[in-house]
């Protein structure tokens, strides 16, 4: 899995695997007191649910850095979609996250790279979740060009990856 090569390659540890089928997710997970204290003290990263999330000032303030935070984050909580209207097919890019200020947050962040998108606030399951969706497709292929993600989950014509991933929320229909 990717998420677990990254892992390896930084720290060179084995995370542990579970599968939830009834979730449609996979857990990883590494037991280590040292570890958590870095990612909570050095890279600010909060201990517990996520219930409000923030991108740290030292991220934001530093392209190089921001890049790869959006690079990061959408290579585990997005996604692109082929999405058709009528004749028309349009490709779009999607970040999903329960926390609205951490949604509105993204949006500024983007912005300050040229890139546009807006928020979408859905429930599913009794919880609201928000994507940040990319649309525009300039915009589209400048958060792929400046972004670079490296989970592309496939590829069309060798155009970046446009096929939902195995996701626990329903398909956004604008």
């Amino acid at each position: 899995l990717y998420v677990r090569d990254i892992f390896y390659g930084l720290f060179n540890i084995n995370m542990s695997m579970e599968e939830e089928i009834n979730k449609n997710a996979i857990r990883l997970y590494y037991n280590s007191k040292s570890l958590c204290t870095f990612f909570n003290k050095v890279l600010k990263i909060p201990s517990g649910p996520k219930k409000e999330l923030s991108i740290p000032n030292y991220i934001k303030s530093n392209e190089g850095y921001l890049k790869c935070f959006l690079r990061g984050l959408f290579d585990t909580d997005g996604c692109t979609i082929l999405q058709k209207m009528g004749k028309y097919q349009y490709k779009l890019i999607k970040i999903t996250t329960g926390c609205k200020a951490f949604a509105e947050e993204l949006k500024v962040v983007l912005k300050s790279l040229e890139i546009k998108s807006y928020v979408c606030r859905k429930t599913w399951k009794n919880s609201v979740v928000y994507d940040v969706m990319i649309r525009r497709k300039h915009s589209f292929y400048r958060f792929m060009k400046l972004i670079k993600p490296k989970n592309n989950k496939g590829k069309i014509n060798g155009d970046a990856r446009i096929r939902t991933p195995i996701s626990r929320y329903r398909q956004l229909s604008v």
